[in-house]
């Protein structure tokens, strides 16, 4: 951008010597070292803005990753029974530059600390503060309620003798009958 102008303003000095346009673009790209095309660019753009020669350079492309926060119904279950069972398994508090690397090790986990952090966040879980002042990662309430509440009408059904059914998320065909 400075460039830009020191290249307009030394086009602009050497203009007033009533040279032909050619020789002034010429004798403009020898002083500021730059190509005859650039200054023509440079002087086009000059003329084009009516009030201000302000030159606008475009800024660097910074290219972003994206985040890794689509995961499936599989990996989701595995990161939850991570979470459950890392105070368990690792004798410790579980942090997210932690589970991330475990995540790596158990299901190829190749995202990000803060991509972790946004699937945490999409599957009920939270970060609250402790006593202590660190971060301890928690259950959603609301989450939490709802296992209790299953919890309390599974022991209910027990106690009653129902028989108790577990299926799996996937398709039952209907047509498939236990003869």
């Amino acid at each position: 951008m400075v460039c830009m102008t020191i290249d307009h303003d030394v086009y602009c000095y050497i203009s007033k010597e009533t040279l032909t346009e050619k020789e002034t673009v010429k004798r403009t790209a020898e002083a500021t070292k730059t190509s005859e095309r650039t200054v023509r660019r440079i002087v086009q753009e000059a003329k084009n803005s009516e009030f201000l020669t302000v030159f606008r350079t475009p800024g660097k492309k910074r290219y972003k990753t994206k985040p890794v926060t689509e995961i499936d119904i599989f990996d989701q279950s595995v990161v939850r029974t991570c979470v459950h069972n890392f105070h368990i398994t690792n004798k410790e508090l579980p942090t997210a530059e932690k589970l991330r690397k475990k995540l790596k090790e158990d299901i190829n986990f190749n995202g990000s600390e803060r991509s972790l952090r946004r699937i945490l966040n999409n599957l009920g879980f939270r970060w609250k503060k402790a006593e202590n002042n660190r971060r301890i990662l928690i259950e959603k309430s609301n989450i939490r309620l709802l296992r209790i509440e299953f919890l309390k009408t599974l022991l209910k059904y027990r106690e009653e003798g129902r028989s108790i059914v577990y299926t799996d998320e996937s398709y039952v065909d209907s047509s498939h009958s236990g003869m």
